[in-house]
């Protein structure tokens, strides 16, 4: 039986969204990488992690999945990705984030959210989930009606681990211990992002590697709106040694 030498990619993202908004650029990444979907909510779920803190949270993420795999992240999800390179597990494997962010919330000299935006986002995914979510990525994409058949049926995650993952999104803050990171951590970002603005690329700077790219007219969602432009990027970091 012939051995599958294929590297292993996980796409990280949070909040409770359906996998499905990653089948596009998964056609573009499944001929040469196993591909694995994780979804933190869920992950908390499934792992009864809720409780736990996030460094925890990271530590068990990390050793749940081969140690050479390739984490990419996606929003909340990069923070966690993030956090996996800052721990230098494996120095030679990397670490893509998209449309993400060290510090999400806006503070003195940094550009992000505002805490009263984010906590109204909160308070309606609790409120009415599918429709918050729907209305996220319909007001973020040119082509409604898919977007429209991809929340058809979706799950909705469990209040806990919705509150989870928003206390991590507001609380942490490790922009000051990614310039030391000795991991190669790669930054994807939209040039009209409004949850995270491309500004923050330049307040960053990581020692070990510095690359980042920003996809042009895109926002927060490039892996929908943008597959091929995003899988070109992917493909290129992923070459790299």
């Amino acid at each position: 039986m012939k051995k599958n030498k294929k590297k292993n990619i996980i796409l990280v993202y949070g909040w409770g969204i359906t996998k499905k908004i990653w089948q596009n650029l998964i056609k573009h990444l499944k001929k040469k990488y196993n591909i694995f979907i994780l979804e933190i909510c869920k992950f908390l779920e499934k792992n009864n992690l809720n409780k736990k803190k996030f460094n925890y949270i990271v530590d068990f993420m990390y050793n749940n999945f081969d140690k050479n795999s390739i984490w990419i992240g996606w929003s909340i999800g990069g923070l966690f990705t993030m956090k996996i390179g800052l721990n230098n597990y494996n120095k030679n494997s990397k670490i893509i984030t998209i449309c993400s962010s060290p510090c999400f919330l806006k503070k003195k000299s940094w550009e992000g959210i505002k805490k009263n935006k984010i906590s109204n986002i909160f308070k309606n995914l609790l409120k009415n989930y599918n429709k918050t979510i729907k209305n996220f990525f319909i007001k973020s994409s040119y082509n409604k009606e898919y977007i429209k058949k991809i929340f058809i049926n979706q799950k909705i995650p469990k209040k806990n681990s919705i509150k989870k993952c928003f206390n991590i999104m507001i609380k942490t803050d490790i922009k000051n211990l990614i310039k030391n990171s000795k991991s190669k951590i790669f930054r994807i970002y939209g040039e009209f992002d409004n949850i995270v603005p491309k500004k923050i690329c330049k307040n960053i700077y990581i020692k070990k590697n510095n690359e980042y790219f920003i996809i042009k007219k895109s926002g927060h969602i490039p892996f929908l709106t943008h597959t091929k432009q995003l899988s070109k990027i992917i493909h290129y970091i992923l070459k790299k040694k």
